[in-house]
C-alpha cells in the first residue's frame, strides 16, 4: 500500500488519471518491483504543521521492522483503547511490548 502523497509523486493526475492500484513500483534497493494494492490517507508523523512524506506500507510479515507504530482512530478519548489494542496486539504476536502511547491532535 501506498499514501496518497507517493500516489501524487509518482502518478501526478492521480486522482484524476491513472489508477496507482495495480501499478508495480521498486522500493529502495530492492530489484523485485511490488504491486500497489490500495492507497491509505497521509499520516502527519512528525507535526501536523509539516507536510506529510510519501510512504510506503508492507505487511510485516514480507519485511519485519526493527519496531513498529501504529495509527489507531478512534472517537472519545483514545487513551481509554490503550488497554483493549495493547491486547489485541499481544494476541497477534506474544513477544510484541508496547512502550508508549500518546494521543495525536486531530486536524
Amino acid at each position: 500500500m501506498i499514501n496518497e502523497s507517493l500516489a501524487h509523486r509518482l502518478w501526478p493526475e492521480y486522482p484524476n488519471g491513472k489508477d496507482p492500484v495495480g501499478q508495480h513500483i521498486r522500493i529502495g534497493v530492492d530489484p523485485q518491483p511490488v504491486e500497489v494494492v490500495g492507497i491509505v490517507a497521509d499520516m502527519h508523523q512528525a507535526s501536523v504543521s509539516l507536510d506529510a512524506r510519501p510512504g510506503v506500507y508492507r505487511p510485516s510479515a514480507q519485511a519485519p521492522p526493527p519496531s513498529a507504530m501504529f495509527a489507531v482512530r478512534t472517537e472519545g478519548d483514545p487513551l481509554q483503547f490503550v488497554n483493549a489494542f495493547r491486547s489485541q496486539v499481544l494476541a497477534i504476536d506474544r513477544i510484541s511490548r508496547s512502550r508508549r502511547s500518546r494521543r495525536c491532535k486531530m486536524w
